[in-house]
């Protein structure tokens, strides 16, 4: 079983979408699939690429190639990614191809060669969205969308003809349920050099874009003096601003840690946020996911093991039902957020409930093994 995944990725990065790729190739991999992963790399040189992936995204790459592009300026990658995969695609020797590269989808529409299932995680418009139009009505097209909302607005784009369509949620890695003694572990070791390491911690994990509701977590940080918050994440440009405005001395910004230590930190934390608002960055000018997001950390929160609150969206209701799975609230509310927290705080027992539940469903339907097999018997092979 052979298949060529063509991405859109810098590698190794800390884009969400180089995260996914790592993600799911591993566990294509895992499953007896033969990948070989179109992408850019970050160094000129791809000597211990591999064992670099592996360290920084914590995967195995198991029947992984890695068939990478360097290029030094920073614009047009999907482009050359695109250039890079197109021949050796069409030259033939996959069974299928997996493609979230919009430019590759496009052409390997036309061509109209080979089984292609086209991964979308956004509506396009303009240009871009005359070439998605196109890559989702191929007559050898499957399409993939990471929300039931993307699937009917990507539709309404398509029009009559637009291929079968099938939402995949985003995943989590499989991860067992953490021990109590795994989580004091981690706890001490998210905790060094805290000196409030035993008071009750909340926490953020993922970038400080605009929309990700970090104003939010400040604003409770200032309301709740005796809590810990702890932000862990973003570029360095944005946690620098985030520590020089920062006026609540419970509020820690950590910056950005290798996604394994990211995944232990969200088991040591009381309570994790999700403080998603209606229009939600992903660190381009010009484009919003709120709509259509199916984010990782979601996923990531639920095998935690670790109890958590969520923006009240329809997209993300999707997946989150409030007092099941998390405590969903308004996204624009700090009062409802600091309600929320300190109900949650002085009720262990329902903090227990909401993590357990939330774990179970993440264990039967949203790891990346799961979607892996979903995207194996789409493929066909």
């Amino acid at each position: 079983m052979t298949l060529a995944y063509i991405s859109p990725s810098v590698l190794p990065s800390r884009s969400a979408n180089s995260v996914h790729v790592m993600q799911q190739c591993d566990a294509l991999g895992k499953l007896g699939v033969d990948v070989t992963l179109f992408a850019k790399r970050a160094e000129r040189s791809d000597a211990g690429l591999h064992n670099t992936l592996r360290k920084s995204y914590g995967v195995d790459l198991e029947q992984v190639e890695l068939s990478t592009v360097y290029t030094p300026w920073s614009r047009a990658n999907n482009l050359t990614i695109a250039a890079h995969a197109f021949f050796r695609v069409l030259s033939g020797g996959f069974d299928a191809v997996l493609s979230r590269n919009l430019f590759a989808s496009f052409l390997l529409a036309l061509a109209g060669r080979t089984s292609l299932i086209v991964e979308v995680h956004q509506v396009e418009s303009g240009f871009r969205g005359c070439m998605q139009r196109i890559a989702c009505r191929g007559r050898k097209v499957a399409v993939v969308v990471i929300s039931e909302q993307l699937g009917r607005d990507l539709a309404q784009l398509v029009g009559p003809g637009a291929a079968p369509m099938h939402v995949l949620h985003d995943a989590a890695p499989d991860a067992a349920l953490p021990s109590p003694g795994e989580r004091q572990s981690w706890r001490s070791e998210l905790a060094s050099g805290l000196a409030e390491r035993d008071r009750f911690t909340c926490g953020y994990v993922g970038h400080l874009y605009p929309g990700r509701g970090i104003e939010i977590i400040e604003g409770l940080a200032r309301e709740c003096p005796d809590l810990l918050f702890l932000a862990i994440g973003g570029n360095e440009a944005d946690v620098a601003q985030r520590r020089r405005s920062n006026t609540a001395p419970n509020l820690r910004f950590l910056g950005h840690v290798p996604h394994p230590v990211a995944r232990r930190a969200m088991s040591a934390i009381d309570l994790l946020l999700l403080p998603y608002q209606a229009k939600v960055s992903i660190g381009v000018a010009g484009q919003d996911t709120g709509r259509w997001m199916s984010p990782m950390k979601m996923f990531e929160y639920m095998a935690s093991g670790t109890p958590f609150l969520a923006s009240d969206l329809p997209v993300l209701r999707e997946v989150l039902r409030d007092g099941d799975n998390a405590v969903l609230v308004q996204p624009d509310d700090p009062s409802a957020w600091r309600r929320s927290i300190l109900a949650l705080r002085d009720d262990p027992a329902r903090r227990q409930a909401l993590a357990d539940r939330a774990y179970d469903q993440y264990a039967a339907n949203y790891t990346w093994r799961h979607r892996a097999k979903r995207i194996i018997a789409l493929a066909g092979i």
